[in-house]
């Protein structure tokens, strides 16, 4: 049985079916530390604090960051990776202003111009995920605003429709099919014995890769 956020993150559930004596992995778990059952995923308090270095290399000194549901804990990773490469880059805690949004076009949608209000306005915004940042992205080009001239957009998750939008979102690319086929391969070794028993913290991480695409660039001295 495989377990994917918010599930993940639920570790009496887990623990509650694991005991039942069912094969359970547990597929980007929040808080991998309280996972008592073996789990895949990526460091995404790492993939926050990388794109957001990436955007500080490019000149980026204000953000906005348009949040996931605070039960979503590896979202919340995310931001809190965003934060500490700001304190790293010297940067106060108004060098970025947040919203809380649920993962959806819509989310970002409403979101932007909320965003974009405050003053001094931000020259990039990240996305909890790439749905969030195509509503962002809808809401700049009707609200006027050319992407990336006028401000930057990024995202997590590197899913199809980032690549497909104008112009295309960069992101951080999460390695979600070999997540679920290692996840697979130790369900398999559960069922037959081959695979080490579970302990508290298991979590295996793969790789992730920040994907560049046209949505960034350097922001434009006013």
């Amino acid at each position: 049985m495989l377990f994917r956020s918010p599930f993940s993150d639920w570790p009496r559930l887990v623990k509650t079916l694991a005991v039942d004596g069912r094969a359970v992995v547990c597929i980007s778990p929040g808080e991998p530390a309280s996972c008592s059952v073996p789990a895949v995923g990526m460091d995404d308090e790492a993939a926050g604090f990388a794109l957001t270095r990436h955007l500080i290399g490019l000149g980026h000194h204000r953000f906005g960051f348009i949040r996931g549901l605070a039960a979503h804990l590896a979202a919340e990773r995310r931001f809190a990776g965003a934060w500490r490469a700001l304190k790293e880059a010297g940067l106060e805690s108004d060098a970025v202003v947040s919203c809380r949004g649920n993962f959806t076009f819509r989310s970002g949608t409403e979101l932007l111009p909320v965003l974009i209000a405050t003053r001094p306005r931000p020259t990039a915004i990240l996305c909890a995920n790439d749905d969030t940042a195509v509503g962002a992205l809808f809401a700049a080009h009707r609200d006027g605003l050319q992407v990336p001239r006028d401000l930057s957009i990024a995202s997590f998750d590197d899913t199809p429709v980032s690549a497909l939008v104008w112009p295309p979102l960069t992101t951080v690319h999460q390695p979600i099919q070999e997540m679920s086929a290692r996840a697979m391969q130790i369900i398999a070794g559960l069922r037959t014995g081959t695979a080490p028993p579970a302990s508290t913290g298991s979590c295996e991480q793969l790789p992730f890769s920040i994907v560049e695409r046209a949505s960034v660039a350097q922001p434009v001295q006013r």
